[in-house]
């Protein structure tokens, strides 16, 4: 039997659309400026500027309310200078990236932690079913897209894009990754509704030393010991926390 239309929209109200709308306005920026930060710096060098986001997630989220162990905090703390190490090249030291890369890479990392956590406030706060919150937040980033996509065509070519046509460039690759990315939001969607934000990032993390390997396997991707230790480092820390960590009461 068919859902009416008050049952369909049951769950909705005036606060859970206009968190989504700020959400998906944070989530757009954040896009934004990951691509451009591709554009002058390696993924590499963004990754690791990124790597204290566990952290920055568990504060925001003792400062919201939210309680953790001792040992989660630990196990936090290890986590972000693992991911150091594991992305650190002795040899080509730091700091060669411009300072407009560093600014934006640090303002995308609190973007992404404060996503995390507000995401998570409101998936748990709200008796929304979770696919129709993702069906509402995706509802507004679609609309933000379209609109600055609109926008630079009106300007009458005086941007790079303006001339672009809207499907220009796609290609199976691309509507592959769309596909994973779209995917990847509908299940982070039901992680942070089961578990937390700070699952969330060790799980990605745990994702990202496992990509290491296959990349230097498969991809030939220049490694160093310091790389190796920093990954199983990593592996075994996010053990811990799911394993222990999380299973133990509050502080």
């Amino acid at each position: 039997m068919a859902a009416t239309g008050t049952e369909w929209s049951a769950g909705l109200s005036y606060g859970i659309v206009l968190n989504y709308a700020g959400l998906s306005a944070l989530y757009t920026i954040n896009n934004y400026i990951t691509f451009e930060v591709h554009t002058i710096a390696d993924p590499g060098s963004y990754t690791l500027g990124k790597s204290v986001t566990p952290y920055l997630v568990a504060v925001m989220l003792r400062f919201t309310g939210d309680r953790l162990h001792v040992l989660q905090w630990v196990c936090i703390i290890l986590q972000c200078g693992c991911l150091v190490v594991a992305q650190y090249d002795p040899c080509k030291g730091v700091g060669a990236l411009p300072a407009r890369a560093y600014v934006l890479i640090a303002i995308s990392t609190v973007i992404t932690a404060t996503c995390g956590v507000w995401n998570q406030k409101v998936i748990k706060g709200f008796g929304t079913p979770v696919n129709l919150q993702n069906l509402v937040m995706y509802g507004f980033g679609v609309g933000i897209g379209m609109t600055t996509f609109t926008y630079g065509h009106l300007r009458g070519g005086s941007g790079p894009d303006a001339s672009h046509s809207f499907f220009e460039g796609y290609g199976v690759l691309a509507t592959c990754l769309i596909l994973s990315q779209a995917l990847q939001g509908i299940a982070v969607a039901w992680v942070l509704k089961y578990a937390d934000a700070i699952v969330k990032n060790f799980a990605g993390s745990a994702v990202m030393a496992i990509l290491v390997v296959v990349s230097a396997y498969q991809f030939h991707l220049h490694t160093t010991l310091l790389t190796w230790v920093g990954v199983g480092m990593v592996l075994v820390i996010t053990w811990t926390y799911m394993s222990i960590a999380l299973k133990l009461p509050k502080e």
